[in-house]
């Protein structure tokens, strides 16, 4: 008993193999998918099930394979086909291939491209790094400002034109020609025009004074400017 025991179990293990490793022979050309299943059914012994409404609008085959793996054989012959299959135990199903959602299909051409970051360090004539000089790209809207070390971080494309300001310095607008972009900020000259308190109180313009100056250097009064 115990011999014989053994003796089935391996022809089990013999039938599970041969099973494992199913392979199909075939050369046609635009025949029917229906015919090539009955030469699979007849090479590997397996069982197809399938809707015939299904294989109605099926294209023709046309495919040369010599001694193929059983699921890359289906793989092949079904490539272009509605419909697919799976296999279980010894048999063979065939199903419709599942339709893809259009609003699960991304897009990429209409995703605009992410912009490159540009970054760079603002100090003045000195070298010394300023805070809060505001960046902006011109024609965008979007822009940043500089941190405490001077430093900032834009996107921008190549071509597209930053501007820089902060009070009290020159504004600059730079193009976009790197990725790297270092500004060094000139301190505004104070305008000749600016108000004077005079040692009565008085505001007066710089240029009304060198005026008065000009008019009566040795007089002992000062008229009205």
């Amino acid at each position: 008993m115990r011999i014989t025991g053994i003796f089935l179990l391996a022809i089990c293990l013999g039938i599970t193999a041969k099973t494992v490793s199913q392979t199909v022979t075939l050369s046609v050309r635009d025949v029917p998918v229906q015919q090539v299943f009955e030469v699979v059914k007849k090479q590997t012994n397996y069982s197809i099930f399938y809707d015939k409404d299904l294989l109605a609008d099926a294209r023709l085959v046309t495919i040369k394979a010599r001694d193929t793996p059983l699921q890359e054989f289906l793989s092949i012959v079904l490539k272009n086909q509605s419909f697919d299959f799976y296999i279980e135990h010894t048999t063979i199903f065939i199903r419709k291939k599942p339709e893809v959602s259009q609003t699960s299909i991304i897009k990429t051409e209409n995703i605009p491209p992410e912009l490159p970051l540009v970054t760079g360090v603002i100090t003045n004539t000195e070298g010394k790094p300023l805070i809060g000089v505001n960046i902006l790209v011109n024609g965008t809207g979007k822009g940043t400002a500089a941190d405490e070390e001077g430093r900032f971080t834009v996107s921008a494309l190549n071509g597209q034109v930053l501007a820089f300001s902060s009070i009290g310095y020159v504004s600059q607008e730079v193009p976009v020609t790197s990725t790297t972009i270092n500004i060094r900020l000139e301190a505004e000259l104070k305008s000749l025009n600016e108000v004077i308190i005079t040692a009565l109180g008085i505001p007066r313009s710089a240029k009304s004074l060198r005026t008065m100056v000009r008019r009566s250097p040795n007089s002992e009064s000062v008229a009205p400017a």
